[in-house]
């Protein structure tokens, strides 16, 4: 039998205004979904979009907290459609004056299998052997701009993978103010930096220390992720 500990964190960073990202962290019995979304600061009223994407994934968990999901996937589709449904109600509620949308990476856990769904640059790195290894692709082009985001069309297809949880397994995900930050040394050794004490405080330290390192490197932007770990009972 396996269980979960997770950290998280949200900063604005050095940017003026409002933090535009939002996180998730959420662990239950049957269930842990953990999400990273980045509002489209370029854009009106990119908070919106990623409290909407948070906000809708938080509310189908509570009205689904008792329910024992025994076929993955069909959970994994589920939640793809409560996905798909925001972008709609994002690209309707937010966009009548003015592009508004927010990136997304989203991990789901259900027993012994996973699912990452992702659109735009925010990113999900897993743990190979002793580093830390990005699995998610970014969608955006050479210049950086992005090429796929939630809410600024009707419809979008996200990226989405799936694979088997193990033992010992870590995720690490981070919005575009996390790794244009560090440097790409200093996430790859990530899982070295963690020691397992039967709580969860070495997450906590670790999650503390990225937050400080992005903060000490001036952190233009808003900067946010969660470190997930997969350990015995």
């Amino acid at each position: 039998m396996m269980r979960l500990l997770a950290a998280n964190y949200t900063d604005r960073g050095s940017r003026d205004g409002i933090n535009q990202d939002s996180v998730l962290s959420l662990i239950t019995e049957n269930l842990a979904i953990f999400c990273v979304a980045d509002g489209m600061g370029g854009h009106r009223h990119g908070e919106l979009a990623s409290r909407e994407i948070v906000g809708s994934l938080r509310m189908w968990q509570q009205a689904n907290r008792d329910r024992v999901f025994d076929k993955p996937l069909v959970l994994f589709d589920e939640i793809e459609e409560i996905l798909s449904a925001v972008n709609k109600e994002i690209f309707h509620r937010y966009n009548a004056q003015g592009p508004c949308g927010s990136t997304l990476v989203c991990l789901v856990i259900s027993g012994d299998r996973y699912a990452v769904y992702s659109a735009g640059d925010s990113r999900l790195y897993k743990k190979k052997k002793l580093h830390m290894y990005q699995i998610t692709r970014d969608d955006a082009a050479a210049n950086g701009k992005l090429t796929k985001a939630v809410g600024v069309s009707e419809n979008i297809k996200y990226n989405r993978s799936m694979g088997k949880l193990k033992k010992n397994d870590e995720f690490f995900l981070c919005t575009d103010g996390v790794y244009k930050e560090l440097n790409p040394a200093t996430i790859k050794k990530l899982p070295g930096k963690v020691f397992f004490t039967g709580k969860n405080r070495g997450i906590e330290k670790l999650i503390n220390s990225v937050q400080k390192q992005v903060s000490r490197k001036g952190a233009s932007d808003n900067h946010s992720a969660i470190f997930v770990k997969c350990v015995e009972k």
